[in-house]
């Protein structure tokens, strides 16, 4: 957050540069509003563009074997361009290489999910999902697992047969 808002001040000074040198070419033609003008179109356009492009950014920079499950858009009234066309603020990740099954509960599978916010710390949860099923649970340290190989008192969330999390789970190669 810290470089993005020293980038967009740099950028805005390299702007005023730019059109204080372009003013002199000119033999100071410009008028003189330009210079406050330029800057701050300058800075809200660098402010825009690193906030669309954040997550494209940090997608590329994965692992091969973590995977972009789903993404999450943002609008706000304090940025009204949002509102027309929304930005991704967050997304879930998978973890290919984690994912692992149980003899005792062979259509279940265990994963490692990142979920990922601008702004915000990373958190790594282990969820568990049910292929033939189409649910979902998270396990928290304490779960602990029955005879079936199931986790015991786990919440189970419903999900669509198409949900894209569950897609790459259930077809991703396992490990024991």
């Amino acid at each position: 957050m810290l470089l993005g808002l020293v980038g967009t001040l740099v950028l805005g000074i390299a702007v005023v540069g730019c059109l204080m040198f372009l003013n002199k070419l000119t033999g100071k033609r410009l008028p003189r509003w330009i210079f406050p003008a330029g800057a701050a179109l300058g800075m809200l356009t660098f402010h825009i563009w690193n906030e669309y492009t954040w997550f494209d950014r940090t997608a590329a920079d994965l692992p091969a074997h973590v995977a972009v499950a789903e993404t999450y858009t943002t609008s706000t009234v304090i940025q009204p361009w949002t509102l027309v066309f929304p930005r991704i603020n967050r997304y879930a990740a998978v973890d290919l290489s984690t994912v692992k099954t149980n003899d005792k509960a062979p259509g279940y599978r265990l994963a490692e999910v990142y979920l990922v916010t601008r702004f915000t710390p990373t958190a790594a949860t282990q969820q568990i999902f049910d292929c033939p099923g189409g649910r979902r649970a998270f396990l928290g340290r304490s779960d602990t697992f029955g005879e079936d190989g199931l986790p015991e008192g786990a919440a189970w969330e419903s999900l669509d047969k198409t949900d894209p999390m569950l897609s790459k789970v259930c077809s991703a190669p396992t490990s024991g």
